[in-house]
């Protein structure tokens, strides 16, 4: 979780991305992508319901706090990373 701006964001990485880009497709779709075991798409579909898209964003639910805007553009994420630690 890091500040951007006055928006708290979600940065995911390599298969966590691949993962995250799919519960977009699928939240925006409703077509599941396709998985070797029914428990790995039991477990996709226990992560996306922690998700949302609204207005072609995704956002990650967070209990008691506002939801975490999920960074996907790999460079988008590195200037928000150098700007949290300076």
């Amino acid at each position: 979780e890091r500040k951007a701006s006055s928006q708290a964001v979600f940065i995911g990485t390599g298969y966590q991305e691949k993962n995250l880009r799919d519960m977009f497709k699928f939240l925006t779709t409703l077509v599941t992508p396709s998985f070797d075991t029914i428990s790995a798409k039991k477990r996709f579909l226990k992560k996306a319901v922690k998700f949302f898209v609204q207005n072609g964003r995704m956002y990650k639910k967070m209990q008691d706090r506002p939801p975490l805007l999920v960074i996907f553009d790999p460079e988008k994420r590195a200037t928000i990373l150098n700007q949290a630690h300076e």
